[in-house]
């Protein structure tokens, strides 16, 4: 009885194999992965250009609105230390024009990368 049930399984794990042709190499050579040209926006690209740039591009100009705050800040104590030094009001003056001016390279580079994003690269 034993032999019978174990022919009989045999037999029904025979019947539920499904036989697959055979891939042929020369047909299957376009291989679509995702957010590659031509295929749909939900892929890497996508991610790439709507989350991964804009999180990067606010971090960098946060980090330099901070460093630039510092170094207004840090102008602003050498000027009031200087004593009457011309020499280095003259400095303090120099770091409290240069961190604006990065301030402001930082708030214009944070303007062309969003431009940039809104802009559709990948299709």
């Amino acid at each position: 009885m034993l032999m019978s049930v174990s022919i009989q399984l045999v037999r029904a794990a025979d019947d539920l194999t499904v036989s697959q042709p055979p891939i042929n190499p020369v047909q299957n050579t376009q291989i679509l992965l995702p957010g590659a040209a031509g295929n749909s926006e939900t892929g890497a690209g996508a991610a790439l250009q709507q989350i991964v740039i804009p999180s990067i591009t606010n971090l960098v100009i946060e980090v330099a609105g901070g460093l630039s705050l510092l170094f207004v800040i840090i102008g602003g104590i050498q000027i009031l230390t200087a004593y009457g030094n011309e020499e280095h009001i003259r400095n303090a003056k120099k770091t409290i024009m240069f961190a604006l001016a990065g301030l402001i390279i930082a708030i214009l580079s944070y303007a062309i990368v969003q431009i940039i994003v809104t802009i559709r690269i990948f299709p």
